[in-house]
């Protein structure tokens, strides 16, 4: 006649009808007392226990988890803020199948230009946001998987704890590796759920029955493997969001495992706790850490196209102007020297300064500062003449003029992606 004694550890200890009465010592130290020998024969954990079937197993687990964490309330809530955001995306008029990069941005995609430069909430925002609806179902169905399990073994504050640290972690991964390339979706959070199953795995062995981990098995790897081997053959899978995910949500699942037991109960909160104030002092710290200097070009070229607007709508109005009589020649040079050419310069200098820009968007940067210089030169070129009245310099404004208007067709006759590609 067998008994199995359940230790707090989490691991189970086997004593034979001899030991009766006796004390017995756990692997992990612990002594624990065996029944008397009335007790052992009259006890539900006869030989028949001892050698439940694996359903059996797979039954008693499932309900000392629903004692342990009645309610897995925080993965169907992850999935609804899912659903609910991409609902409102489609709805606001971004397509539901192929969202475009400028929408993406706009509703909180992790881009290094955005996020380093001041948009840290772009690191949560963008694991809610999806590429479609196919990413989206993907995502949610692998999460679905694995999310109540997981939940249940490290309760619910526990569970939303280590998604949060595993999805900001992703996110900070894929803005460190991958600065210029557009990132959006939960895989990292849910591949820090994965991690952290490996994690209890490895820390409580006999946590999990065998049928439910041949289950998690098949699953898991279907989700992990498919991602990260698909990822690496297609550069616009963010294959680095997925393994800061994975490593962050591994290292949660070793610090929140714990014993099957209501013992192990009452120290559920100091465990969050725990993970929590260290998950949060290393991503203060990875984001001190993080590189600055990202450009973003587009944005820049924006702000630029702003200035070029008013300082040529300026231009034209008062050469307007002085051919019509209505303004002097000095007067044209007055607003050269303060209207326009204050702001051109300083574009100038800053375009002549940037750096951060990715590598296949470098060549154009050169282009633009020659256009800036030369159209600089044209202006300055023109109110010198007036002032000093000077005709030599007088006919070097129209050659000077035709040097900038070619340094802008070739600004424009730019194709991206000529000198190469970041993804």
């Amino acid at each position: 006649m067998e008994l199995i004694l359940q230790c707090e550890c989490g691991k189970q200890v086997f004593a034979t009808e001899g030991m009766a009465g006796l004390s017995i010592s756990c692997p992990c130290g612990r002594t624990l007392q065996v029944p008397g020998l009335t007790e052992m024969r009259g006890s539900a954990g006869t030989a028949e226990a001892a050698h439940e079937t694996s359903a059996e197993a797979l039954a008693r687990f499932q309900h000392t988890l629903a004692e342990l964490t009645p309610r897995s309330y925080v993965t169907p809530a992850i999935i609804a803020c899912n659903v609910a955001v991409f609902a409102v995306m489609v709805l606001s008029g971004v397509s539901p199948l192929q969202p475009t990069v400028e929408d993406l941005i706009t509703w909180g995609a992790d881009f290094g230009p955005k996020t380093l430069n001041g948009q840290w909430w772009r690191l949560l925002s963008s694991t809610f946001i999806h590429i479609g609806l196919i990413h989206l179902l993907c995502n949610l169905w692998a999460f679905l998987v694995v999310g109540h399990l997981v939940e249940r073994l490290v309760g619910n504050v526990g569970f939303l704890t280590l998604y949060l640290i595993s999805g900001l972690f992703g996110s900070l991964a894929s803005v460190f590796f991958q600065p210029f390339v557009v990132s959006a979706g939960a895989s990292g959070a849910i591949f820090g759920v994965y991690g952290a199953l490996v994690g209890i795995m490895i820390r409580r062995r006999d946590t999990v029955p065998g049928k439910a981990l041949q289950e998690l098995r098949a699953s898991g790897t279907a989700f992990v493997g498919y991602n990260l081997i698909y990822g690496f053959f297609m550069p616009q899978v963010d294959v680095a969001a997925h393994l800061g995910g994975l490593a962050a949500g591994f290292f949660c699942g070793l610090a929140l495992s714990q014993p099957i037991s209501r013992t192990a109960l009452a120290l559920r909160p100091a465990r969050n706790l725990r993970v929590a104030a260290v998950g949060s002092l290393l991503l203060l710290l990875a984001i001190l850490l993080l590189p600055k200097e990202a450009t973003d070009l587009q944005a820049e070229l924006l702000a630029f196209d702003r200035i070029e607007k008013r300082a040529v709508e300026t231009y034209n109005a008062i050469l307007a102007r002085t051919v019509q009589g209505e303004a002097s020649e000095a007067e044209l040079a007055s607003v050269l020297e303060r209207d326009v050419l204050p702001d051109w310069r300083a574009a100038t200098e800053h375009f002549r300064k940037l750096a951060g820009v990715p590598d296949g968007q470098k060549p154009l940067v050169p282009l633009i500062v020659d256009y800036l210089e030369a159209r600089q030169k044209s202006w300055e070129l023109l109110a010198d003449s007036i002032r000093n009245n000077d005709r030599q310099k007088a006919e070097q404004v129209q050659a000077q003029t035709a040097l900038a208007e070619q340094a802008l067709q070739r600004l424009n006759n730019w194709k991206p992606g000529k000198a190469g590609s970041p993804r």
